[in-house]
């Protein structure tokens, strides 16, 4: 572990307006830690409260878990609260679920193996999206040793999300960017992974791993997309950053 962390792994749910669903998803993030015990038994547990609705608050208020932090912010902005809850986390590495997903309960242990057989500039990723609720579908995730990998799509697509696995490091030296649907930015985590992957950190797939996505009309997601917002201004949306042999 490294000197100045006091756990091998922070896991992080960030919750809104989900009320009992944060439930699932929090029992989901449990049975990951649990499995993940075996070999890092130093997890900590992390809630963080982000203008919750009154029926969110009083449940997550509710819940009674050994050792789990519980923060409250009130930023209305997904990246300004995962930076947040990076500031105060206290592992080496950190992992993110929305409070309306589920993670599959191998997740942890395949992504701390993973992070530790590359290294800390490597970011891991669950290896399927399976998205429910409002629609539905499986998105298998490519790493970008995989031949199939375009780094030129990042310009036009995003091949990964924020619920990932990475060195807290990685985050502090990375924070997410603001969100401003409302003027035409957001999809936080598109901008994260190009200047990551800009800057030669390697995204990377944890086998046999899954994240199950739940899409609900109102998201902030489904909003954005119905704005036609964009990822903030990068290196990816400048051609002259390609010819001039970044890559």
């Amino acid at each position: 572990m490294n000197a100045q962390a006091q756990f091998e792994i922070s896991a992080i749910m960030t919750v809104h307006g989900e009320g009992v669903l944060a439930g699932l998803s929090l029992r989901s993030m449990l049975e990951a830690v649990d499995n993940v015990r075996h070999d890092a038994e130093a997890v900590e547990l992390m809630v963080v409260l982000d203008c919750p609705d009154n029926a969110t608050r009083s449940f997550v208020e509710s819940l009674s878990v050994d050792g789990m932090v519980v923060l409250n912010t009130d930023f209305a902005d997904q990246g300004k609260v995962r930076n947040h809850a990076i500031k105060n986390a206290r592992g080496r590495y950190v992992a993110f679920l929305d409070g309306d997903d589920l993670w599959s309960f191998n997740w942890l242990s395949a992504a701390w193996d993973m992070i530790r057989a590359c290294d800390d500039g490597a970011i891991v990723h669950p290896e399927f999206n399976w998205l429910f609720d409002m629609s539905g579908g499986v998105l298998e995730k490519i790493e970008m040793s995989n031949r199939f990998f375009d780094k030129e799509y990042l310009r036009v697509m995003n091949y990964w999300d924020a619920l990932c696995f990475a060195s807290k490091a990685t985050y502090e030296t990375f924070p997410y960017p603001e969100r401003n649907i409302s003027s035409g930015f957001a999809y936080e985590d598109w901008y994260w992974n190009c200047v990551t992957v800009a800057s030669g950190y390697e995204h990377v797939v944890a086998p046999d791993t899954v994240h199950f996505k739940r899409r609900r009309s109102g998201s902030q997601t489904v909003e954005a997309s119905s704005r036609r917002a964009l990822p903030r201004m990068n290196g990816f949306f400048d051609y002259k950053f390609f010819s001039q042999g970044e890559f």
